[in-house]
C-alpha cells in the first residue's frame, strides 16, 4: 500500500525548462524523485534565434552573459530581468529597411517592425527602430569575434556577428519558461500576463509529482478538486494535461485577472472568491 504521509520536496525548475527556478513542494504523493533534467536551455524557448543575455541591471550598465537558463520570472512589473539579445538581420542603408520587417520588435512580439540601423560601424551606437504608429530609438549592439561590447566594456559571447537589440521576453516566452502553453495568458494585458505568470507554479513541475500518486487511476475517474489561491489555474491546466476528463475543479482567488486567465482557457473552473472567507462559520462549498 502506498504510503501517502506529508512529505516535501525541493524541486528546481530547471530540471523541465528553461528557467531557474527553487522551490519546495509539500505533497502526500508518496516517493515522489526528482524529474530528470531534459536539457533544455534559453535558447530553446525564444521566438527567432535570439542570443540570451542574463541580469543585465537597469540601463544596461554591464552584464553577466549567460546562454543556458533564464533567471525566475518575477510577478514585479519593475522587475524584467529575463533579457535576451535579438538580431537585427539587416544592412545599415535606408534601402535595406524591407528586410528588416520583424527583425526587432516589441517585448510582447506582436508588432511590425521595420528599422534603419544607423551605427556607421561604432559598436554600441544607437539604432533607430520605426514601427508603424511612432518612432522608438534603442542602443544596438554589435557582435564580432565572439566579442561585444556593452558600455565600453567587452565581453566574450558566443554569438552570430551583426547587430542585435536588448530586449525582455515575451509573454509567450516567459509561457514556455513555466512550461504552459504559448497564448493561455491571451485574455489580460501583457503586464498582468507576467504578473500570473510569475505567480505561478511551473507546470511540468506539477504533473511530474501528481503524476506519481494519479497514474493509477482511470482517466475517467471523478476527481474533485480544491484549489486554494489558485492563481491562472495551473493546477487544471495539468490534469488536462494528464488525460484526466471528469474534473470538478473548484478555485480561490481574488485576482480577477487571474481568474479572467483561468477561465478563459477553463470555463469549468468553479470560482468562489475570497480564499479566507474559509474562516467563517458559515462556510462551505457550494455543490
Amino acid at each position: 500500500m502506498q504510503d501517502t504521509g506529508a512529505r516535501y520536496i525541493e524541486i528546481d525548475s530547471a530540471l523541465v525548462s528553461a528557467q531557474h527556478r527553487e522551490r519546495f513542494y509539500v505533497h502526500n504523493c508518496g516517493d515522489v524523485p526528482l524529474p530528470s533534467d531534459r536539457g533544455i536551455i534559453l535558447r530553446d524557448i525564444l521566438d527567432y534565434n535570439a542570443a540570451a543575455i542574463h541580469q543585465l541591471p537597469h540601463g544596461y550598465n554591464s552584464g553577466r552573459i549567460k546562454t543556458d537558463k533564464a533567471p525566475t520570472v518575477t510577478a514585479s512589473k519593475y522587475e524584467h530581468n529575463n533579457l535576451v539579445l535579438q538580431p537585427i538581420p539587416c544592412g545599415t542603408r535606408q534601402t535595406d529597411k524591407a528586410r528588416c520587417l520583424r527583425a526587432a520588435y516589441s517585448h510582447s512580439g506582436q508588432r511590425d517592425f521595420l528599422c534603419d540601423i544607423t551605427t556607421n560601424g561604432q559598436l554600441g551606437a544607437t539604432g533607430i527602430v520605426e514601427r508603424a504608429d511612432k518612432n522608438e530609438t534603442r542602443p544596438t549592439y554589435q557582435v564580432k569575434n565572439q566579442q561585444i561590447i556593452i558600455n565600453g566594456k567587452s565581453y566574450p559571447f558566443k554569438a552570430p556577428d551583426g547587430l542585435y537589440i536588448i530586449r525582455k521576453l515575451s509573454v509567450n516566452e516567459c509561457c514556455r519558461l513555466q512550461t504552459m502553453p504559448d497564448n493561455y495568458c491571451r485574455a489580460v494585458s501583457n503586464a498582468q500576463a507576467y504578473k500570473g505568470l510569475g505567480n505561478g507554479w511551473t507546470a511540468e513541475v506539477i504533473i511530474h509529482i501528481l503524476q506519481k500518486r494519479l497514474n493509477s487511476f482511470s482517466k475517467d475517474t471523478p476527481l474533485l478538486v480544491l484549489s486554494m489561491y489558485d492563481g491562472i489555474g495551473t493546477g487544471r491546466y495539468c490534469l488536462d494535461k494528464l488525460g484526466f476528463r471528469n474534473v470538478q475543479y473548484h478555485a480561490y482567488e481574488i485576482d480577477k485577472y487571474a481568474m479572467t486567465i483561468a477561465n478563459s482557457n477553463y470555463p469549468d473552473i468553479i470560482q468562489h472568491g475570497d480564499a479566507f472567507a474559509l474562516r467563517a462559520d458559515d462556510w462551505r462549498i457550494e455543490s
